[in-house]
């Protein structure tokens, strides 16, 4: 389960010198196993939203507790590790290392955890999002909706327990969006996932959805 408390994220605004709130949230919980839609507009914090639930982030105040873990306690070296054996994360820009193949850029995945995964764990999971057979292509050697799948393969080879996904739609041709989609719920499964995405069409397939807007704060305040 993921638990906000008084979690307050922003910036010192440079014009004013005052700070400049982009999410707060008082009370707000997403239990073990949903699957949640998370949307608003571009620049009200869905992205830092997810930032702050992997650790790469923290907030100026507040608490976030993961499986009775207070993250947000934690030194940035401790968040790594947390991230690593607990957290698989789908970037928006997809980081794909351009000189590795499939295997090996999943395997990366690999490298930070605390679990033991083996090589063979990154090819199954390969062969589970259906690139079996491209498993040693580069990432230039793969159209973008594969590159997806080998980024879903990387965020869920330790077998994490919340997969966080950012916008893993927004570059794809409908019918590969459908497909990316579902795989994205199908590997989840009895995990929480959490879906950043501007489409209605994707927000639609999610029982349980989230307007970012509901966490953002207009206020101000002087900068101390």
């Amino acid at each position: 389960m993921i638990v906000f408390e008084n979690v307050e994220k922003g910036y010192i605004n440079p014009e004013t010198n005052r700070f400049q709130s982009v999410l707060r949230i008082d009370d707000y919980s997403v239990p073990n196993g949903r699957h949640l839609a998370v949307s608003g507009p571009s620049g009200t914090g869905k992205t830092t939203l997810l930032h702050l639930i992997s650790g790469l982030l923290k907030p100026e105040q507040g608490q976030i507790t993961i499986n009775n873990v207070v993250i947000s306690g934690l030194s940035e070296s401790e968040r790594d590790r947390f991230r690593a054996d607990n957290i698989g994360y789908v970037f928006q820009s997809f980081n794909l290392l351009d000189g590795f193949t499939a295997l090996e850029n999943v395997k990366v995945g690999l490298m930070f955890s605390g679990k033991g995964a083996k090589k063979h764990q990154a090819e199954h999971m390969l062969d589970r999002v259906g690139l079996a057979d491209r498993m040693h292509y580069k990432p230039s050697q793969l159209s973008v909706g594969q590159q997806q799948r080998v980024c879903i393969a990387r965020a869920l080879v330790n077998n994490p327990d919340i997969l966080l996904a950012d916008e893993p739609t927004g570059n794809l041709d409908p019918a590969t969006s459908a497909e990316v989609l579902q795989l994205l719920k199908e590997t989840a499964a009895g995990k929480i996932l959490i879906t950043v995405t501007h489409e209605q069409d994707v927000i639609n397939q999610f029982d349980h959805q989230l307007n970012i807007e509901r966490f953002t704060q207009p206020s101000t305040q002087e900068a101390v």
